[in-house]
């Protein structure tokens, strides 16, 4: 009865994981390529083939390399680099890297690739609803993941998003199974998840505040157990620094995990090419605070260059695009944009509308 059981299950998944497949590949098929797939296609195609990690950077090379894989036994007609800004490098030679070749092809090899990591994600959903909830609630998370909006519309791009996705929701899970049965296996997966997400997207760094934070919540636990049972787990004092240690050892792994992604090479491009704009150029255009803060991680080169240059880009964006958010457009980023968006209540909306002014009039008219 349970070899039964356990056989419907695993059909049940597989059917699931397959509805979510063959929507990735009708999506695929129709669709022709995006705003930025062209240069993140060539970005990370030149990372496989020549180690040059300075196009694009404002994305690691994970997802990118991942997805330009499949590209490598095809006979492409390369564009030479010009030099040119970062920006319009990637840009303009992903374009031209696309259509002079068979880009429906192209398109098609790198974006199914990538779209691994979708089906990574669903999976590992399935796994950790299992483990939380029991089997039943499994099969609703996997069922309303095969068939989301926003990842059909997104799972099989040649974009970071799933990848970061996939890769940070691994990192908490493995953080989960660490603290309910420590072991050195276990620990390494958080590092190895962690350093995953790190390479897949800039916003990846989050992964490890909120790794503290799921840490100090374990402690409280630990803590509440300790006061309720006196023979319960072990002092909170030891239990705490055994987490500090672990997660220390994981965050080495993780940044260990990122410098791999860029062949354990600190500069950003192999020889005889330059970052444009300049490194020092570059970062001199953050607020001084964080240029010292990137200009000293770069001068004791405690991450890659391209990582930094990157994470500089990504902080710069910020202040440079524009946002648009309950009525009001913003000359730059704003923290609530995405607590505001992401929620569809009409409750919160109502309640935005007083707790930000700005946007009060128009919301109003």
């Amino acid at each position: 009865m349970q070899n039964k059981q356990s056989g419907l299950v695993t059909v049940g998944v597989i059917s699931l994981l397959a509805a979510l497949v063959l929507q990735l590949i009708l999506s695929v098929s129709r669709e022709s390529p995006s705003w930025d797939e062209g240069d993140h296609i060539f970005a990370g195609y030149r990372s496989l083939t020549h180690m040059d990690f300075g196009l694009n950077p404002e994305h690691p090379p994970v997802v990118k390399m991942l997805a330009a894989a499949p590209l490598l036994s095809m006979p492409l007609k390369v564009p030479e680099v010009r030099n040119r800004s970062f920006m319009h490098e990637a840009f303009l030679d992903g374009k031209e890297f696309l259509f002079s070749n068979d880009v429906d092809a192209m398109m098609f090899r790198a974006r199914m690739t990538a779209s691994i990591l979708t089906v990574l994600l669903a999976l590992l959903v399935f796994l950790a609803t299992r483990e939380f909830f029991g089997t039943g609630a499994a099969f609703i998370a996997l069922t309303l993941i095969a068939f989301e909006p926003n990842l059909l519309a997104h799972g099989a791009r040649v974009t970071t998003d799933a990848g970061v996705s996939c890769f940070m929701f691994a990192t908490i899970y493995a953080f989960y199974r660490y603290v309910k049965a420590p072991s050195a296996w276990r620990l390494a997966v958080i590092g190895l998840a962690a350093g995953l997400t790190l390479a897949a997207k800039h916003t990846g760094i989050l992964a490890i505040p909120m790794l503290g934070l799921l840490a100090i919540s374990e402690v409280m636990r630990n803590r509440l157990a300790k006061q309720r049972y006196s023979n319960g787990p072990v002092g909170t004092g030891r239990y705490a620094g055994l987490l500090a240690v672990s997660l220390i050892a994981s965050v080495l792994i993780a940044i260990g995990v990122l410098w791999a992604s860029y062949g354990f090479r600190f500069a950003a491009r192999p020889d005889g090419l330059q970052l444009n704009p300049g490194f020092a150029e570059w970062v001199a255009q953050l607020k001084p605070f964080e240029a010292h803060l990137v200009s000293f991680a770069a001068q004791w080169h405690l991450l890659p260059q391209s990582y930094l240059y990157g994470l500089a880009a990504v902080r710069l964006s910020a202040e440079s695009y524009t946002s648009f958010v309950l009525g009001t457009v913003y000359p730059h980023g704003v923290w609530f944009y995405f607590p505001v968006t992401s929620s569809s209540s009409l409750p919160w909306r109502f309640l935005s509308c007083w707790v930000f002014p700005s946007s009060r009039s128009r919301a109003e008219s």
